[in-house]
């Protein structure tokens, strides 16, 4: 599928070239009225293309060469005819003009078409990236916050886990105290017997051997 771009460009240099093929016929037609000589070089010089056109485009080409043929007659040249190397030089110098103006005519349209091309692309580039951009970067901001909400909740909750487990180990520790103290307690008031099994539970150093005990 062609660009649109491309494609105008293609259109635009038709219908240039289409511009030049009328110039060229109506310079000829007026040349051939007003009983002119009729050259290449003067074609071109009075249509404002280069005689390179003329030559390499088949109709204008034979255009021109019917019609010197047909008016180019003896009552139609002039008595004193320039010197080959005049005629050539003028020519030439001829075409040395027009090529110039036709290379900076060409130049002028390049840079315009550049500069529009350039807007183009650039509207576009504002027109489609630019949202996107912006939608992205305001989803990348919505999706940091929430991580950072998220890992704020996740300290808060480990550190509460961590304050509630020393709590219960805490609580542990008091509890088997309390329980060594009591037993310590009941085994004093205990007969002797029942008081060596105690003692058993409890240990010589005070602390709980019972099996299943706290801790």
């Amino acid at each position: 599928m062609t660009d649109p771009r491309t494609a105008k460009l293609l259109a635009t240099r038709r219908q240039l070239s289409r511009t030049k093929h009328e110039q060229a016929l109506t310079a000829l037609d007026e040349l051939v009225r007003s009983g002119a000589r009729i050259t290449f070089t003067r074609v071109a010089r009075d249509a404002g293309v280069s005689t390179w056109l003329l030559y390499n485009t088949p109709a204008l080409a034979s255009a021109v060469r019917e019609a010197m043929t047909r008016h180019n007659g003896p009552e139609l040249r002039p008595r004193s005819s320039p010197a080959p190397g005049d005629a050539s030089s003028d020519s030439l110098r001829t075409d040395l003009a027009l090529a110039r103006h036709e290379i900076a005519a060409l130049r002028e349209s390049e840079r315009k078409l550049r500069e529009r091309l350039r807007r183009t692309l650039g509207s576009e580039i504002d027109n489609i990236d630019r949202p996107q951009l912006v939608a992205r970067i305001a989803d990348l901001e919505t999706l940091v916050a929430k991580l950072r909400a998220e890992n704020s909740d996740l300290r808060e909750a480990n550190t509460r886990l961590t304050e509630l487990a020393d709590g219960q180990r805490d609580d542990l520790e008091t509890a088997n105290t309390l329980l060594r103290r009591y037993m310590k307690e009941a085994s004093r008031h205990r007969p002797p017997g029942e008081q060596s099994q105690t003692q058993h539970l409890i240990g010589p150093d005070g602390t709980d051997d019972a099996p299943g005990g706290i801790g």
